[in-house]
């Protein structure tokens, strides 16, 4: 996100990248710590991981916000929101999973906060960011020019997403599979609206080389399992059955 930030934003990259260096180091320095401390069963060392991850994510955050600031009015300055708001994101589902691996969290805690962390992560994190750089990127490589209404699209359904994950984690952390499943219906929606412009791109050139089609596939794939996923939450009568079903 930090390439594409720079490449739509217009600036030069940094001369020296040793900072982003020592970033993706010590993310995976707090990533390795989670995972070591929950083979071992040592909360401290998944607390320390975790902070770790959290505060890489949100300093990307604030450096990509910073970047955006001082930059000159880019038509896809807007595309850079979204990089933001899924490392924010990341920060937060960090910090859910942090509380989930607590051995000492009261009742079934620790069965809501899965889907919420994983919401944050999936979704928001992994599907932010590709939601994102698919506004510049799919037309690109299908080689054919951007349809009409993209950066509208993108710029209008950035909240829709965010808002719609946050009702869905909030509906997760209370055990609500109503409310769960109305988060992610709205993340759907918001979803679809930012790829529909794109069908006029793949009607003047259709995908046809190993790239594209994974790529539609995927999109295809974002789109049927979170379908799914509506039904399934909105029908579980309870929440371990939203958990299954998740």
């Amino acid at each position: 996100s930090r390439h594409f930030t720079d490449a739509l934003l217009r600036r030069p990259p940094d001369p020296s990248r040793a900072g982003q260096a020592w970033r993706i180091a010590a993310f995976n320095a707090g990533a390795v710590a989670v995972v070591t401390g929950m083979l071992v069963d040592f909360w401290p060392v998944v607390l320390a991981g975790g902070v770790v991850v959290g505060v890489v994510a949100l300093a990307h955050a604030v450096t990509l916000t910073r970047q955006l600031r001082s930059a000159l009015p880019s038509r896809f300055g807007d595309t850079v929101r979204y990089y933001v708001a899924a490392a924010a994101l990341l920060a937060v589902g960090a910090g859910l999973g942090v509380t989930m691996a607590n051995p000492t969290l009261p009742g079934a805690l620790h069965e809501r906060l899965i889907v919420a962390h994983a919401a944050m992560n999936v979704f928001g994190f992994v599907g932010l960011s590709v939601l994102g750089t698919l506004v510049t990127l799919w037309p690109t490589m299908l080689r054919t020019r951007m349809a009409d209404g993209v950066e509208v699209a993108a710029r209008r359904g950035l909240p829709a997403l965010v808002g719609g994950l946050g009702v869905a984690a909030s509906g997760a952390v209370a055990g609500s599979p109503a409310v769960t499943a109305a988060g992610t219906l709205a993340y759907l929606a918001g979803a679809g609206y930012v790829l529909w412009p794109h069908l006029d791109e793949v009607r003047r050139k259709r995908p046809g080389t190993f790239a594209t089609l994974s790529v539609f596939a995927g999109v295809v794939w974002l789109l049927g399992s979170l379908g799914f996923a509506v039904v399934a939450f909105a029908t579980a009568p309870t929440w371990p059955a939203v958990l299954d079903r998740a």
